[in-house]
């Protein structure tokens, strides 16, 4: 029977109001449709039709500045960084009610902790040799945002070229903007956010990458008993392995790059001899061939010292027990920001992270100023105090100091985020409550702090950034900066860092 035009017409108006009736539904229990679209009651709007109101948009000439920040109240502070300040925290009062503890909108607190920077300061100041970042981060920096933007602001006033640390492979490939990875899919990556199959040190990313092989590894205790299985992989191991980078356009210090080195660890099995493996590298056209050796927990293998690169891919022939960490694309001199994102990490699994790994990785890296921003992943509307994970952003600032002896830390603490508490959308009443407690840890470890959260503007910011920006400042699931919003925020922070800079050199050029 054949279907006339009216009859398809009539069809596709059908399946239409269908689904408009069912999207509140499927919006419900889609998670990809509750953080990127927006819902509705057709029910209600047939009862209530609303009213029209204008809209006021503010114009990009208005967004695009950056709001001026309240001045935060200095703290005096040993100028002799080897010794750290400690400081007795004030304590933040939690309001019992939700609606009351939202109606204060001001800062929790005056601390911001810009004299234990110096050490970086006088790294930026001298100008002289590469100034290392490690920006370590949950998914508000995952893709490089924020840490993109930081980057580039920073390289173009004091130069530098390249991304910095790659990892071996990406969960969401295509996403970020700064550099272009490639790699084959029979790779095994392990995080700080899941079980360790196989007990392999992660490197200092928090990561580790080794060559998948069918069937899996089991390893044996003294008595030969199985402790641990490393999972299977779905594809055989007589398939070449490899990973590439490949430079973008998207910033002018990721055009190119000048060196590149290879991290990796040691077999977990002592029977391996050196060589343990080979890698075949692809620069611009020209092949080299090089054997690994393990002689350290964490081992470097310079891959090019060449001007303006723009790709490098490597071949591995490993064995399955050999941890890979990544790649570090950079430049000899300027600023280096190495992005290490974590979805779902609060900051205490970077504690899962070795202390001779740390340690080992500073020796090659040799950091300057080590940025941590979480948060996100322990909010809790209902709860009032967060003295327990103050206790272990604290711990895991101190494990850095240990690690990292001499280099500076800055805490970053949790942008803004909405949530519908009671049937209001509003400022989850979680973030002002993690803010201090990020900060009074930073300020008991002698740390810098920069409130995320204080300089989008406080409560209600989230809500401003996503439903009257235009164009729009953050996604629909109130939480995480699209691109945009995410250049926006990394201009707060390095205002913050510049500010802190141009007082240093002031005094110093006196």
């Amino acid at each position: 029977m054949k279907i006339n035009g009216f009859s398809k017409a009539y069809a596709i108006l059908l399946l239409t109001a269908v689904w408009l009736l069912l999207y509140p539904l499927a919006h419900e229990q889609i998670p990809f449709f509750k953080t990127h679209f927006r819902t509705y009651n057709a029910w209600k709007a047939l009862q209530h039709a609303p009213k029209i109101q204008a809209v006021h948009l503010i114009p990009v000439s208005d967004w695009v500045k950056i709001p001026q920040l309240n001045t935060p109240k200095k703290l005096k502070v040993n100028p002799d960084l080897g010794k750290r300040l400690v400081v007795a925290p004030n304590r933040l009062e939690a309001e019992d009610s939700l609606y009351l503890a939202m109606e204060s909108y001001g800062p929790v607190g005056d601390y911001n902790g810009i004299g234990f920077l110096q050490s970086f300061f006088q790294q930026l100041l001298a100008n002289n040799s590469q100034v290392r970042i490690a920006y370590f981060g949950d998914s508000s920096i995952e893709g490089d945002l924020i840490s993109q933007s930081f980057r580039d602001s920073l390289q173009h006033r004091f130069g530098g070229n390249g991304v910095g640390f790659v990892g071996i492979t990406n969960p969401i490939p295509g996403f970020r903007q700064s550099v272009r990875l490639d790699f084959s899919k029979n790779w095994y990556r392990g995080t700080i956010a899941q079980k360790n199959a196989g007990k392999m040190p992660f490197g200092i990313s928090g990561e580790f990458f080794r060559s998948a092989v069918p069937g899996g590894i089991s390893t044996t205790d003294s008595t030969g008993s199985i402790k641990d299985t490393i999972p299977p992989a779905p594809i055989s191991m007589d398939q070449t392995r490899w990973t590439s980078i490949t430079t973008t356009k998207a910033f002018p210090g990721s055009k190119f790059f000048h060196q590149a080195r290879l991290f990796y660890g040691r077999p977990l099995r002592d029977s391996f001899p050196n060589p343990i493996g080979k890698i075949k590298v692809s620069v611009n056209g020209q092949q080299q061939e090089y054997s690994l050796t393990a002689t350290n927990l964490v081992n470097s293998q310079l891959l090019l010292d060449a001007p303006s690169s723009t790709h490098i891919k490597v071949n591995f022939k490993i064995p399955a027990t050999l941890p890979i960490y990544g790649l570090s694309v950079d430049s000899p001199q300027g600023v280096i920001v190495d992005n290490f994102s974590m979805r779902g990490n609060s900051g205490s699994a970077l504690l899962k992270i070795q202390d001779q790994v740390m340690q080992q990785f500073h020796g090659y890296l040799q950091y300057d100023l080590i940025i941590l921003q979480y948060g996100l992943n322990v909010i809790n509307p209902k709860l009032h105090h967060y003295d327990y994970y103050e206790k272990e952003m604290l711990q895991v600032i101190r494990r850095f100091q240990n690690n990292f002896p001499g280099v500076a830390i800055l805490v970053v603490g949790p942008s803004d985020k909405a949530s519908r508490l009671e049937g209001v959308l509003m400022t989850d009443p979680s973030i002002p409550r993690i803010t201090g407690a990020m900060r009074r840890a930073a300020q008991t470890a002698g740390a810098g702090y920069f409130s995320m959260y204080e300089a989008m503007g406080g409560a209600g910011s989230m809500i401003d950034w996503v439903d009257h920006r235009n164009p729009r400042l953050a996604n629909l699931d109130y939480t995480h900066f699209n691109f945009i919003g995410a250049k926006v925020a990394s201009r707060y922070l390095v205002r913050y860092l510049m500010d802190g800079y141009n007082e240093y050199a002031q005094k110093k050029l006196q």
